[in-house]
């Protein structure tokens, strides 16, 4: 075993747990069987899923020894794009459109477009401030023309089959917002 006090605790306040500063050994991780790329998530993800116990304690403080905290890149604004012929027979992004996108105001914009695959596009400030320019500019059939390539999302995500609450938690987390709990 790898005590995780040797190397000094730091409390992550938001999430009720302790996190070892500095990593130990990479062989002393990779003997208790931790991979090199564990991120912190993942231990945290560990502690939520098995039954509280000393054993727990202890797996989850050598696993947040041996993690590396992942930078989380925060974006201004996102735009969810669904087919609305589609959502009539997801369940989830229905339930996420209806109940859940209003949570995060302007942050996030749904738009409905024909045959369009669920997905989300992130933007920076930046991007965002380019793609408001080129509202309104319309092309012919009523969409909206793309201005320039700087106008691209910093980030696109295939969302098709994901939970409403994973969403939800992503969203919050990629946009930086605090939510209130949600009911599923």
């Amino acid at each position: 075993m790898f005590p995780c006090h040797v190397f000094g605790l730091v409390a992550l306040w938001g999430l009720g747990i302790s996190r070892c500063v500095s990593l130990p050994d990479k062989e002393a991780c990779l003997s208790l069987g931790f991979t090199s790329g564990l991120t912190c998530s993942m231990c945290t993800r560990l502690r939520e899923s098995l039954p509280e116990s000393e054993e727990t304690s202890q797996l989850v403080s050598e696993c947040l020894g041996c993690c590396e905290s992942e930078e989380v890149k925060t974006y201004s604004k996102a735009i969810l794009v669904t087919c609305p012929f589609q959502m009539q027979h997801d369940a989830e992004t229905q339930n996420f459109v209806e109940k859940r996108a209003s949570l995060f105001g302007e942050r996030l914009a749904v738009k409905m477009m024909a045959g369009a695959r669920s997905s989300l596009h992130l933007f920076d400030q930046q991007q965002q401030q380019a793609e408001e320019k080129g509202k309104g500019k319309e092309a012919k059939g009523g969409t909206t023309a793309s201005v320039s390539a700087s106008d691209a999302p910093a980030e696109t995500l295939n969302v098709r089959g994901w939970k409403s609450k994973e969403l939800t938690e992503f969203l919050a987390l990629r946009l930086g917002v605090r939510l209130p709990e949600v009911a599923p």
